[in-house]
């Protein structure tokens, strides 16, 4: 298998090999590599076991990421936006925790003096439904594969090829 079979088959599987969604998971990939995601709150959902995690594992490789507890939001609304030298706020919790937030991730998303220099990365097994304004600031990317037999390395894998991967991701994207 060359290392290109590698990253097809790894998209595939995280798009049930649909091949609509495998475009869009690269696209997305590209974008966040990129920082040219459309919106500042994307949300990747899905149930468990379909790579979410294995996804944004491999993504924090080409970005700076830090993990962010949704209690701290409003640590970020109080301090009117902390200091953060990331490009994006990995949050991965539960979704009525996440819209206990819906004003403040508004008003820390919208278009502001004081928008932030980062995106948030809201990962869920369900999806995120609030209001008209926060959901249209949403980029959603619903994950749907039913990964079995999962491989634990296999970020590991992938990263031995790193500059290989992300320029198959530039390309491809």
């Amino acid at each position: 298998m060359t290392t290109t079979d590698l990253f097809i088959h790894f998209y595939k599987t995280l798009a049930n090999h649909d091949n609509e969604k495998y475009n869009e998971l690269l696209r997305f990939s590209k974008n966040v590599i990129q920082g040219t995601c459309p919106t500042k709150l994307i949300h990747i959902c899905g149930s468990g076991n379909n790579g979410k995690t294995t996804l944004i594992n491999i993504l924090r490789q080409y970005t700076s990421c830090i993990d962010l507890p949704i209690t701290k939001f409003k640590q970020l609304k109080n301090d009117n936006i902390i200091d953060i030298k990331s490009e994006y706020c990995i949050i991965n919790e539960p979704v009525d925790d996440i819209l206990n937030y819906t004003s403040i991730i508004k008003e820390l998303t919208g278009d502001d003096f004081n928008v932030p220099k980062f995106s948030f990365i809201f990962v869920t097994n369900t999806k995120l439904i609030g209001d008209k304004a926060f959901n249209k600031r949403l980029y959603v990317i619903e994950m749907n594969a039913n990964i079995k037999n999962k491989n634990l390395n296999i970020v590991t894998t992938l990263m031995q090829y790193k500059d290989e991967l992300k320029d198959f991701i530039l390309t491809h994207g």
